[in-house]
Parts: structure tokens; C-alpha cells; sequence
């Protein structure tokens, strides 16, 4: 799915619980995240949902939890990881990915290369 189609289906408010944005094209994956920080959310509603964690100083088990909390005063919450490529043990997110909570709106950003497996 191109950046274009997901900042469309995010001004439709059609949100899926992840977002998995890999590749050699960092342009586009901070197009999709920014937009996700900024604008999926209302002021009000980002400071007690929105979570930022960035890849380097990240624990999978910390990403997790905060993907599992459900949104206050909200319909949803947004939980980023960025930089996601500098993450490690990032492979054991795929418990939550294979059962995300519906309310959360995961964005990963895994630039300059893709993960193996």
C-alpha cells in the first residue's frame, strides 16, 4: 500500500490496527508516521494516547503493553515505533501482530531495509 493510499484512508478515519512501513524509501515512511503523530489524533486526545518509541532505545516488551492499553477519552490510540530497524529483538512484536487490539493504531517504521523472516 503506497503512503498516498494510507494518509487518504486516515482522513477517511479508516484505520487499521498496523502499519508495517519497511524499505529504501525513508521519504515516504516519515510521510506516513508524521502524519500519524500529528493528525490522527486531536490535541486533547494525543496526550493520554499517543505513544512515541523510538527503535534504539525501545523494548519489545514496553511497545507491546502500550499497544494493549485500551484509549482514554478516545476511540483509539496511536502507538509509534520508529526507526524500528535499530530495534532489537524486534521480531518478538509478532505475538501482538498476529492479535492486535482493535483500538490501537500500531505504525512501524523500519527504513533502509527490510526484516528478514
Amino acid at each position: 500500500m503506497s503512503a498516498e493510499k494510507i494518509i487518504t484512508d486516515f482522513k477517511k478515519k479508516n484505520f487499521k490496527p498496523i502499519y508495517w512501513l519497511e524499505g529504501d524509501e525513508p521519504y515516504f515512511i516519515d510521510e506516513v508516521v508524521n502524519y500519524a503523530e500529528h493528525k490522527i489524533l486531536s490535541e486533547s486526545e494525543a496526550s493520554f494516547n499517543l505513544t512515541i518509541f523510538y527503535g534504539r532505545d525501545a523494548n519489545w516488551a514496553d511497545v507491546v503493553n502500550a499497544c494493549r492499553r485500551y484509549p482514554m477519552f478516545a476511540d483509539r490510540q496511536v502507538v509509534l515505533l520508529k526507526e524500528a530497524q535499530h530495534m532489537k529483538d524486534i521480531e518478538k512484536l509478532e505475538g501482538y501482530l498476529e492479535k492486535p487490539l482493535p483500538s490501537t493504531v500500531l505504525v512501524v517504521g523500519f527504513k533502509e531495509k527490510k526484516l528478514d523472516g
